[in-house]
């Protein structure tokens, strides 16, 4: 007699139980990472469990940012070349990703978005071979303004995750509205790129 609804509760609950306990053990990473899962089983915003879970993401980050304190901070440049070292891409579409080439299509809407970002533009120019790129994506089932307020707060906690380690010491938040086809459907979605670098060109 299970509802549809019912294993996505449980497993919400499991993974919010899972993010309580690594918050207390002082392990903010994780507890942020739990946290994020919880969203996805249980993915209604401005429910009040959704809104909970949202405070404590919030909360986890802020003992990260006092922990990180202790570490050589991290500048985050709003203008400027990065020299880079490591490009982290992600995808918030509204369509889901076919598993088999997502990657391709993450990369494909990366490039595009590149006509919207001259000095991005300007830094994938620059990368050696040494730079390491990471790809990923994220499925968010809303359109318009709806999709841009929950990107917002996942986008957030990505870029936030990231400034987490202390190298490299320079990073640059680059994000783009797009529209792109995924099996002769059109998706409609926001990229984030994120830089990291140890100096300016």
């Amino acid at each position: 007699m299970d509802t549809p609804e019912k294993p996505s509760y449980v497993k919400y609950q499991g993974m919010k139980k899972l993010g309580d306990r690594a918050f207390s053990a002082g392990q903010y990473e994780k507890a942020i990472e739990c946290y994020e899962k919880a969203l996805h089983y249980f993915n209604i915003p401005n429910h009040p469990k959704y809104l909970s879970v949202l405070e404590a993401i919030k909360e986890a980050k802020k003992e990260i940012a006092i922990k990180s304190d202790h570490a050589q901070p991290k500048s985050y440049v709003q203008d400027g070349i990065i020299k880079p070292l490591a490009i982290h891409i992600r995808l918030y579409s509204n369509k889901q990703l076919p598993n088999e080439n997502w990657e391709k299509i993450v990369l494909r809407v990366f490039t595009a978005s590149l006509d919207n970002h001259p000095q991005l533009s300007e830094i994938i120019n620059l990368a050696g071979e040494s730079c390491e790129t990471h790809s990923s994506w994220e499925y968010v089932p809303y359109n318009d303004e709806a999709l841009r307020g929950v990107v917002d707060n996942r986008g957030q906690t990505f870029f936030e995750a990231l400034l987490a380690h202390p190298n490299p010491k320079l990073c640059r938040l680059f994000s783009s509205d797009v529209a792109f086809p995924v099996c002769e459907q059109q998706a409609q979605g926001i990229i984030v790129a994120v830089v990291f670098g140890d100096e300016l060109a």
